[in-house]
């Protein structure tokens, strides 16, 4: 039982058994008590309220649905808007969601799905368990890991998927692109994406935040792989988003030396023809992909305000592993193969930036200059600044930016 040693293997985790370990004591205490109960049908019934659950996802409940998602997903919720109270009420009450607090008050309770990863496989199962699919979510990493764990007919999404998660992410034209792409790091060897990574494993059913500095290492990426979780970084994390964390083939199981990581960072750019350029930088993540340690030296994190990670260093014993940079501009069916060319507006509309010109239901260039006009900002060209004599009359508007994959290191202009 608990606590876990670090060592263990791939197909250990993967089993029921272990993935019920973690969380509330209802569904381990009954497959312990009788191995042969069906838990994931039955935490599948307890998360949407009903017996038969092999339905199709739109005929769920608003708050079942909401359920499913959050569990996997951790959305945020205001407290001070009435509909987010009662949809966190409904789904206290039925979908077995956690109370974590209630203030003094009393005029609300904040609470959540934590990191339990039979339930997320539960919800992972439901998801997927009609034909049609959930296509209308805001993560695109959930999508093609599902549909990668799919191809090699596996049991349980727990099990991880392999390198097939980037074909199933991007269309195939990039997808090969990136499979075959060399190391950006400075003195990287000449492997491709795909002979480094050969025989590595994503594992992320779920999502969990993470509050400290620590949640950009390659321990808190090693906890998180055994849990089944992917993390999503504090406000304010230098340079990444997201991490997805990947069990490298080695010897010893799942432990900090085997592990690396997809880390993902998400921006808007500046204006539609700037492609704004980006690096993560593994010295302000301290992120460690490979063999021997290095850690952060940080100072107390309970207190201290966010600054640059500054990170002392143990020299390594073997080279580390070499990274390899995605750029991917642009929100459209023409990047991402969860995409689908019907639902691509739905996508956009929830991935894209938000501005009156992004928004407004007639894009036509004649409607958008007379919506420029009303002044909601400034930019180049005429409606900003025809009523003043300048330069910046003459500059054109920019022009959309073509939707791009690129890999390799990009240098800032800056």
């Amino acid at each position: 039982m608990l606590p876990i040693s670090f060592g263990i293997s791939m197909a250990e985790l993967s089993t029921e058994e272990f993935m019920s370990r973690f969380g509330r004591p209802l569904l381990w205490t009954m497959l312990s008590k009788n191995p042969s109960v069906d838990i994931i049908s039955l935490a599948r019934s307890e998360l949407i309220l009903r017996h038969e659950i092999n339905v199709p996802f739109n005929l769920l409940t608003p708050a079942a649905k909401t359920a499913v998602l959050d569990l996997r997903l951790k959305f945020k919720y205001e407290p001070a808007r009435r509909a987010a109270r009662i949809r966190d009420s409904a789904m206290v009450e039925s979908h077995m969601r956690f109370v974590q607090s209630i203030p003094e008050s009393r005029d609300y309770m904040r609470s959540s799905y934590p990191s339990e990863p039979i339930l997320a496989e539960a919800a992972a199962q439901q998801m997927n368990a009609d034909d049609t699919k959930l296509k209308h979510i805001h993560l695109l990493p959930t999508p093609a890991y599902d549909r990668a764990a799919e191809t090699k007919r596996q049991r349980l999404y727990g099990e991880g998927a392999d390198v097939e998660f980037i074909q199933k992410l991007f269309w195939q034209g990039w997808a090969d692109d990136i499979l075959g792409s060399k190391s950006s790091s400075k003195g990287g060897d000449e492997k491709t994406f795909s002979e480094a990574f050969k025989g590595a494993y994503a594992r992320f059913t779920h999502f969990a935040r993470m509050a400290g500095n620590l949640g950009s290492t390659s321990e808190a990426a090693c906890r998180a792989f055994i849990r089944g979780m992917a993390i999503i970084c504090r406000a304010g994390q230098v340079d990444v988003d997201l991490i997805l964390p990947v069990l490298l083939p080695g010897e010893g199981g799942v432990r900090e030396s085997n592990m690396t990581g997809i880390l993902i960072q998400v921006k808007s750019r500046a204006s539609a023809d700037m492609m704004v350029k980006y690096n993560i930088d593994e010295k302000n993540v301290s992120f460690l992909s490979g063999h021997g340690v290095r850690h952060p030296a940080l100072k107390d994190v309970r207190t201290s305000a966010y600054s640059r990670l500054e990170s002392n260093t143990v020299p390594l014993k073997h080279p580390r592993i070499p990274q390899y940079s995605i750029f991917a501009f642009g929100c459209s069916s023409q990047i991402y193969k969860v995409f689908e060319v019907e639902n691509q507006d739905s996508f956009a509309s929830v991935l894209g930036s938000r501005d009156y010109s992004n928004e407004y239901p007639r894009q036509d260039p004649e409607v958008l200059e007379q919506v420029g006009k009303g002044k909601p900002y400034f930019a180049g060209g005429k409606p900003s600044w025809g009523w003043l004599e300048s330069e910046m009359l003459r500059l054109c508007p920019p022009q959309p930016a073509p939707s791009v994959v690129v890999t390799g290191r990009m240098e800032d202009d800056d």
